[in-house]
């Protein structure tokens, strides 16, 4: 967020948003990203949000917990049955 939180509107200022300027202002590929380089495949409709599930979304998963697992936090072991 710091090098472009204000570019982004603070309203439309998401993780999400943040990853596709990344892409769109610096001119993020694949060809900048080492492991893509090493391995081969493609990352940035990921990053962009194009392929499912994007980066913001498994970020989100993992910080705040599936939705449909039938816990409200990543952390839930403590209440949630298992």
């Amino acid at each position: 967020m710091d090098r472009y939180g204000g570019q982004i509107p603070k309203n439309g200022r998401t993780f999400a948003t943040l990853l596709k300027h990344v892409v769109d202002s610096d001119g993020l590929t694949d060809t900048h990203i080492p492991m893509i380089v090493r391995t081969g495949g493609t990352a940035i409709g990921f990053v962009t949000g194009e392929a499912k599930p994007s980066l913001s979304q498994r970020r989100n998963g993992m910080a705040h917990g599936d939705q449909f697992d039938g816990c409200r936090s990543a952390d839930c072991s403590s209440w949630c049955a298992t």
